[in-house]
């Protein structure tokens, strides 16, 4: 009995019922999105096809894995094969929804970074992406479609799911919100046809992460994918600046991102002493007051941020944006063979 009760209090402990009161809140959220799923794998809910190949970029935890520095790399790769692409993404904090054809703050800010690194290529965005695409189509004869954040858009068919795992946090502790990060149950993994781990050059080994995604899904090739520094552009006058400007350079960083540590640690990396982190939500709108404090800041040290904020900032700001792009370590062919496949 005392054995059985010992390990009765580890479970409880290990399990989150003590160390996350709100349990249940994620127990409640678990079982809706498995019921979600499971209408579409029954037939109870019905996918929805457009006139092309549709090319899916994911992941199953909340918060960022660099799917979108994944879709500029998938994008250029698709034109390279002479496609006409187009990239359909929900706008999440945008409040404009279409056909992304200005610079305004209305289009959120991953669609705006998108339409500044592919200005030929059309950026949709909408919560329908069916009506999107179909758009798409009428529109500018798009032949192919990037589905930016799309694991979970089971409405839309695809011809290639992409699925992103952030090495430095796979699975967002393994639970759903509210006591975790998890969108989907990790058995979700086996509908991924190609599975990317990113942030690769942050973690100190990949075999155990390597073994358990193998575990879940033993048929999709694994990818490893790092962000590449590119170098700093400064916000105001576009003028770019060596990476060695960081080394041993005092800064205060900024950032309204998904993991905000992986973008401290990679300006740790390159030499830079950060005086101090500033984290805002995901998708934040610096309002006023913000920008206030922000500009007060910059008169002791210089600030840095990432390109994704520096779409948030008007022309006049004072900081930097470190460039950045993904670059493929490993499995690069597989990858590149796989995109292939769905047009032969």
């Amino acid at each position: 009995m005392n054995w059985i009760r010992t390990k009765l209090v580890q479970g409880l402990l290990s399990n989150t019922y003590l160390t996350c009161p709100l349990y249940p809140f994620s127990l409640l959220y678990g079982g809706v999105v498995r019921l979600w799923i499971l209408a579409y794998q029954t037939g109870v809910r019905r996918k929805e096809f457009l006139g092309a190949p549709v090319i899916s970029v994911g992941n199953v935890v909340a918060g960022g894995t660099g799917k979108t520095e994944f879709v500029l790399y998938l994008a250029r790769f698709l034109e390279t094969l002479g496609r006409r692409v187009c990239v359909l993404t929900r706008g999440y904090g945008g409040r404009r929804r279409g056909i992304v054809s200005s610079s305004k703050l209305h289009w959120g800010d991953e669609a705006l970074l998108l339409r500044a690194r592919l200005p030929e290529t059309p950026i949709l965005t909408g919560k329908d992406r069916v009506k999107t695409g179909e758009l798409a189509i009428e529109r500018f004869n798009s032949d192919v479609f990037i589905l930016d954040d799309g694991f979970q858009y089971l409405r839309l068919n695809r011809d290639l799911n992409i699925l992103l795992i952030d090495a430095t946090n796979p699975f967002g502790g393994n639970r759903f919100p509210p006591c975790g990060l998890l969108r989907e149950p990790l058995s979700s993994l086996s509908r991924a046809d190609v599975i990317v781990f990113t942030r690769v050059d942050q973690v100190d080994g990949m075999r155990a992460l390597r073994r358990k995604v193998e575990r879940l899904n033993p048929d999709a090739p694994l990818v490893s994918a790092a962000y590449k520094p590119l170098w700093l552009e400064d916000h105001r006058t576009q003028e770019r600046r060596s990476l060695e400007t960081l080394k041993g350079r005092e800064i205060i960083v900024f950032s309204s991102i998904g993991n905000p540590v992986s973008f401290e640690r990679q300006l740790e990396s390159l030499g830079a002493s950060l005086i101090r982190n500033l984290r805002f939500p995901d998708h934040h709108f610096y309002n006023r007051k913000e920008l206030g404090y922000l500009r007060a800041q910059s008169r002791s040290y210089p600030l840095v941020t990432t390109e994704k904020d520096g779409m948030k900032l008007g022309p006049d700001f004072p900081c930097s944006m470190l460039k950045v792009e993904m670059v493929v370590l490993e499995g690069r062919e597989i990858l590149e063979r796989r995109v292939q496949s769905i047009f032969d």
